[in-house]
């Protein structure tokens, strides 16, 4: 309840302070003070990266490395966007992955980051799955850093968002918290919604906010947000500060990396019975 209470407000925070820091769906208020580009040394194309200085010295680095594909219908402009993955088993395939290999569930905004340590690259790399789109990042932290404190306070505010076209937000806007729609309504609406994007955690967590008078439906959701989103709804000890590099020599562990980066690609089709 407390991981969900700081999550809001984070996300409340980030709202309010326009204008923010933007690229490429990355969005980082201005309160942070970003830099456009990679900077502290990381080893960084600067083209899609941005930089948050850490008060101690160092900066946090985000290299938003997500492939371009053609944008859903609806897509504003048309442009290149994120892969669209809310109706696949990207979430199932990035945990069975990470439990391969040593890795980390960090919260970027209000979704999960399923990292591994690439030592290699003095990164952390793995794929985050926010409002049915999947991003593919790198963060560089300071080395001797992990995601500390400071460094997950930065990210809380950090916002990974697709354009219009992917139906999660203005699923969220006419059925999650705030609508005008009574409870009823929107638990017939978003139960099928869940139903045929089983793995987009915002969706889950709405369908909760009109469960209370359904037992079953409410533990259903409670397991599948700690399942879908471990950084803000898991236990604590799923979300390590730091986890050892993969080794490269181990097969088994680099494929288990690989595995990662290749889940937005791979998903299938995923779909869910929501008990009433």
């Amino acid at each position: 309840m407390i991981r969900k209470t700081i999550a809001a407000a984070a996300a409340a925070a980030l709202s309010l302070a326009a204008p923010a820091f933007e690229k490429y769906m990355m969005r980082i208020p201005d309160s942070l003070s970003p830099q456009d580009g990679a900077a502290g040394g990381a080893a960084v194309p600067g083209k899609e990266a941005a930089s948050i200085p850490l008060k101690g010295g160092g900066y946090v680095v985000i290299w938003n490395q997500t492939p371009r594909e053609k944008a859903p219908d609806g897509a504003a402009g048309g442009a290149d966007v994120a892969p669209d993955v809310a109706g696949k088993d990207v979430v199932t395939l990035l945990r069975k992955a990470c439990g391969k290999c040593p890795s980390v569930f960090a919260g970027i905004g209000g979704s999960t980051f399923f990292a591994f340590y690439c030592g290699g690259c003095k990164a952390y790399e793995g794929v985050l799955v926010s409002k049915g789109a999947a991003f593919t990042l790198s963060v560089y932290l300071p080395e001797g850093r992990g995601f500390d404190d400071e460094v997950r306070g930065i990210l809380a505010q950090v916002e990974f968002s697709p354009p219009p076209g992917y139906g999660v937000d203005s699923a969220l806007k006419l059925y999650g918290p705030g609508s005008r729609l009574s409870a009823s309504v929107r638990y017939t609406v978003l139960k099928k919604m869940v139903e045929a994007r089983p793995e987009c955690w915002e969706l889950v967590a709405a369908l909760l906010d009109v469960s209370a008078d359904r037992p079953a439906t409410g533990e259903w959701c409670r397991r599948e947000l700690q399942r879908l989103n471990p950084a803000h709804y898991g236990p604590p000890e799923e979300s390590k500060r730091s986890a050892r590099a993969f080794d490269a020599k181990n097969t088994d562990e680099t494929d288990a990396a690989m595995a990662v980066l290749d889940a937005p690609r791979k998903a299938a089709k995923a779909s869910a019975s929501v008990p009433d």
